[in-house]
């Protein structure tokens, strides 16, 4: 093999072993759901999946090769298997339980599927004088209160640029190497709305959002970080005079404070 062809060779693999690993990670970190101690008032519907085909794909930028010049520049995002288990059963579950014990009592899980017309209040097909799946829902639980909802977005992302050069030569060689990474930004969106099933009032409608940069996380970590603001967030307006500070990330995530001591 040519001195220039081994070197390129070379060249791709060192940059191919440094691309980013997203090793799968839980979702909600840190995230408590309440026992439930008394009968349920609030059924929380399947969330619907709103989310972009690249948030189930993925993305990492493709590694450009040059012979003896290589270079990846370019944007990772997370997907489906970079969390472990079914995204939107894990993040009902946590919503049920940021929802739990609040202003509509406890909340339980309703194990039904989840059509595309109970994440909103129009469209899909509608039985003749039935408002919205979520009145099909009332009618069926006997509940109070029945949630909908859908997850819009839920990822991690960062920007990378790194190139690998090599000059090899009869008489010397030169080698050189850059990688910028931007910090990993976690995003979480949820749009969730509670419909009061004796009146057929919508009595809670929010579109919660975080959108943050956690320092010392991996891409799955600062996604989960992210869905655990908004799960915050959630629980902040189910509680609304509640002590408990709000906190936008862990100190460790946080550019402002600096990271604590390796174990």
């Amino acid at each position: 093999m040519r001195p220039a062809a081994a070197a390129a060779s070379l060249l791709a693999l060192c940059l191919a072993a440094c691309a980013e690993k997203i090793p799968p990670a839980p979702l909600g970190p840190g995230v408590a759901i309440p026992e439930t101690r008394s009968a349920p008032t609030l059924g929380v519907l399947p969330l619907a999946d709103g989310r972009p085909a690249i948030q189930h794909s993925g993305k990492k930028p493709s590694l450009l090769v040059f012979l003896v010049w290589n270079s990846r520049t370019g944007d990772y995002v997370t997907g489906e298997n970079a969390f472990q288990g079914s995204v939107t059963e894990q993040v009902t579950a946590l919503v049920s339980g940021a929802m739990s014990g609040g202003r509509f009592g406890e909340a339980r899980r309703m194990d039904v599927a989840a059509p595309a017309e109970l994440a909103g209040e129009s469209g899909g097909d509608q039985v003749p004088g039935d408002q919205s799946g979520a009145d099909r829902a009332c009618r069926a639980s006997g509940l109070r209160f029945v949630a909908t909802g859908e997850l819009k977005d839920l990822y991690g992302t960062l920007h990378e640029k790194s190139y690998l050069w090599i000059l090899p030569t009869p008489w010397a060689g030169a080698a050189g190497w850059n990688r910028k990474r931007s910090d990993p930004l976690g995003v979480a969106r949820l749009v969730l709305r509670v419909r009061d099933c004796a009146s057929g009032a919508l009595v809670f409608d929010r579109d919660l959002r975080s959108e943050n940069r956690y320092v010392h996380a991996t891409l799955s970590e600062a996604a989960g970080l992210a869905l655990t603001d908004v799960l915050q967030k959630l629980r902040n307006e189910m509680l609304p005079n509640s002590a408990a500070p709000y906190v936008p990330a862990p100190a460790e995530y946080r550019r402002d404070l600096p990271a604590p001591p390796a174990p």
